[in-house]
């Protein structure tokens, strides 16, 4: 056994399983509901936060039916402690199960939302235009959708005739936040505010008449009336917002006890940045507050023409234009500070839809079907392998032999399991759902092959000349040659497939890699051992 753990292919399979198990991390004891998102008029605003843990309510353990009945007063256990509340209704949160792994499930077996959405497209383009319009809307949402972080998503148009709808599936997550995403265009526009003197207005130095139109254009630069004193130039746009910040560095977001502030940069357009120094070069900077020194003339931020927030400009950006101002918000809370600053990032970042769009239908996707089939195909897998197992203890008459078949086999699955959850976590977007399971299933049906051609080929060939350790490259080299087949054959599947295809082949192919070049190795190594013994 000592000779055995110094082997570094036995070294690594350990290593690997040891990882997996880390990154999985499983919890028997979870229990409870996890906050997703907390409404303003709730009583818990303040008190908890999205990702805290509501265990029981008035001594009952916490469910969805308990969260949404009216209460007078209400006894909390969470994990920042024991909580009461004198209220007048329900709880006002969403809430989801605390998970029993780090694995993400996917749609079909998690459970999430549903939205059916139509776009406003003009009757007279042709197909061929609306479906082109349609593809940028999909892509739009989708990239709006992942900077959010909800990047278990799929998007599917669905045509009636020659009206087109969007179906939109999010797993995991809640109607509040998809709902959120899609009711908004995206139409971003920073404006500055000049005051009108004798019908003129100063800007770059210049005094320019203002025209009748409620709307128009001088220097490239767009202006509107706001009423007869003033004009609003609009210095940024959508377009001009070439990328949004979200790392510590340039996105903040600070708490105090009235309150929270956040804040994060943009990069803007050079046309954006000459746009913004023609205007505000000839705004008067006297208003002060305590040693720091601001133009008269905020800036405006509106999003779909709503007016979102009003800035101080400082007066050393006459002299020094910047490339990356910041945008700044505030909220009574951290839960809602968290989550207006992650909407309007993603909203920037993924810009506005070319076609204003309606909500038709939303709902919400049971995740029970799902559950009861993992437990099945556990239970399935479980009892396939003892079953192997038990042939091979029927084939070879040596227990030593069958019990590694179905270790190795056990821990090929708790790899792929590991490898999806670090996946995950670097930006892959890997869930588990049916299609991933299949491809698991075949990944260790082919492991399990792979396993009797080592085990037959170093029995059989005791009849034959050969050392141990040629039979095994022998077999090795049949298991390098099938695992590099069943790859290539998922690659087409992998570029060129799309949903379940895709999930499969992915899937698959990380199990042969896994099989390869950790589990069958070690397992090589086991026999030898054994058998040498």
């Amino acid at each position: 056994m000592t000779k055995l753990l110094k082997n570094f292919s036995v070294l690594l399979w350990i290593f690997f399983i040891v990882i997996s198990l880390v990154a999985i991390h499983p919890r028997l004891n979870a229990n409870g509901l996890k906050i997703t998102s907390i409404d303003s008029s709730s009583p818990l605003v303040n008190r908890l936060k999205p990702g805290d843990i509501i265990y029981k309510i008035n001594n009952e353990d916490a469910t969805q039916a308990l969260l949404e009945k009216n209460y007078t007063e209400v006894n909390l256990d969470t994990n920042k402690g024991k909580m009461f509340f004198l209220i007048n209704g329900s709880l006002g949160v969403e809430t989801k199960k605390v998970e029993k792994t780090n694995l993400k499930f996917g749609l079909d077996i998690r459970g999430g939302t549903r939205a059916i959405i139509k776009p406003d497209l003009n009757e007279t383009e042709t197909k061929e235009e609306k479906e082109n319009m349609v593809r940028q809307i999909i892509t739009t949402l989708q990239t709006r959708i992942n900077v959010y972080g909800l990047q278990e998503s799929t998007f599917k148009p669905v045509w009636d005739g020659e009206t087109a709808y969007i179906q939109i599936e999010l797993a995991g997550g809640n109607k509040k936040e998809l709902q959120n995403l899609l009711e908004k265009q995206g139409k971003f526009e920073a404006k500055i505010p000049l005051p009108i003197e004798n019908n003129k207005i100063h800007f770059n130095d210049k005094y320019y008449d203002v025209p009748d139109e409620h709307e128009f254009e001088l220097e490239k630069i767009k202006f509107e009336k706001v009423n007869e004193s003033y004009v609003q130039a609009t210095v940024y746009s959508g377009s001009d917002v070439k990328m949004v910040y979200m790392d510590p560095e340039h996105s903040w977001l600070k708490c105090y006890k009235d309150g929270c502030e956040w804040g994060f940069q943009v990069l803007i357009s050079q046309e954006g940045v000459e746009r913004f120094d023609k205007i505000i070069k000839n705004i008067p900077s006297t208003l002060k507050t305590g040693e720091k020194v601001y133009l008269t003339e905020p800036i405006k931020l509106y999003l779909d023409d709503k007016l979102m927030d009003e800035l101080r400009i400082a007066a050393s950006l006459k002299t020094s234009p910047t490339s990356t101002p910041a945008i700044t918000g505030g909220a009574e809370n951290e839960a809602e500070a968290v989550e207006e600053k992650r909407q309007l990032q993603s909203i920037l970042r993924s810009g506005a839809l070319p076609a204003k769009i309606s909500i038709e239908q939303m709902d919400v996707i049971s995740p029970k079907l799902g559950s009861s089939f993992l437990r099945s195909a556990a239970i399935a897998g479980l009892g396939a392998i003892i079953a192997v197992m038990s042939v091979v203890f029927i084939r070879y008459r040596r227990l030593k032999l069958a019990i590694p078949v179905m270790l190795v086999s056990l821990s090929e699955v708790l790899i792929i399991l590991g490898a999806s959850v670090f996946l995950g976590v670097i930006g892959f977007g890997w869930t588990i759902d049916l299609a991933a399971l299949g491809g698991i299933i075949a990944a260790v049906g082919t492991g399990v092959d792979s396993q009797i051609i080592i085990l037959d080929e170093s029995i059989s060939g005791e009849k034959r000349e050969w050392s141990l350790k040629e039979r095994l490259k022998r077999a090795f080299f049949m298991i390098f040659g099938a695992g590099g087949t069943t790859i290539g054959a998922m690659l087409p599947l992998m570029v060129l497939g799309f949903g379940l295809l895709r999930g499969f082949a992915i899937t698959a192919s990380v199990g042969v890699l896994v099989g390869i070049l950790i589990t069958r190795r070690a397992f090589g190594v086991i026999v030898r051992h054994i058998l040498e013994d």
